[in-house]
């Protein structure tokens, strides 16, 4: 899908629901317990105060609400960099932690304070967003040794009590996928820019070459724009199946 800012969209269904985590009001008040899930043996934590005072300023153009105790609270690891989901994209270590100059922030933070939705429906319609992103870091994973993008969404409980209560029940929700705009693509094969309709890379992506190396797609000039919730939540709304193969499992593609 084309932008008129001459992007394109990338949506990549990332993390099955039950390998994220909730997280308290009061962690996300003083100290949000942040975890980097991989694997239960991968699994760390640590202890950091987090900024919302922006919350009151956005709240208007998102409809949501300016109070912080009326969200609940996800954890989510969103991207892992360097390794293609399921789409065959994928967004390498050194572009997401560039430096966006027209954000003013890394690439992996201009998560930070764009809105959450459902199974990406009207994700570039800002006023109809279910909640905002509060946090997001990038962080590194002792046992595969590279570093995943972890987001801390929040979802308006007064805007959408139906979706937040299937959030904190599990029922329903089938994963969190994010949706970022890119400039271009990167092939791992040629070393050439090239689009996603480039009819080489249609009739070949996903294959290997003679070495073995899976053919994919690097994002480059990207943005983060939205996370949404995946799943049914009992309103005949289907999500997707995950993309990002690292979310949910022990073995990688290298």
């Amino acid at each position: 899908m084309g932008l008129d800012n001459g992007k394109t969209i990338v949506l990549g269904a990332s993390v099955e629901a039950e390998y994220t985590k909730l997280c308290s009001l009061d962690e996300v008040k003083r100290n949000q317990q942040h975890f980097v899930i991989a694997s239960e043996e991968s699994s760390t934590k640590t202890f950091r105060e987090i900024d919302y005072s922006w919350l009151p300023l956005c709240s208007d153009s998102y409809e949501i609400s300016p109070n912080i105790e009326d969200y609940i609270f996800v954890a989510v690891p969103i991207i892992t960099a360097n390794i293609p989901n399921r789409n065959l994209q994928a967004f390498d270590f050194l572009e997401i932690s560039s430096w966006d100059i027209n954000q003013g922030s890394p690439v992996y933070k201009t998560f930070v304070g764009k809105p959450t939705y459902t199974n990406h429906k009207n994700n570039t319609i800002p006023h109809l967003a279910k909640g905002v992103h509060f946090d997001s870091t990038l962080d590194y994973v002792p046992k595969y040794g590279l570093y995943k993008i972890n987001v801390l969404l929040g979802f308006d409980k007064k805007k959408d009590p139906g979706l937040c209560d299937a959030i904190v029940k599990n029922k329903g929700v089938t994963g969190y996928s994010m949706g970022a705009m890119v400039e271009t693509f990167l092939d791992t094969h040629t070393g050439k820019f090239i689009g996603l309709n480039d009819p080489d890379y249609k009739k070949t992506k996903g294959t290997l070459n003679k070495d073995g190396v899976l053919r994919y797609l690097s994002c480059v000039g990207a943005t983060f724009f939205e996370t949404s919730c995946l799943g049914d939540f009992g309103r005949g709304d289907p999500g997707e199946p995950p993309a990002d193969f690292t979310a949910t499992s022990d073995s990688i593609w290298r």
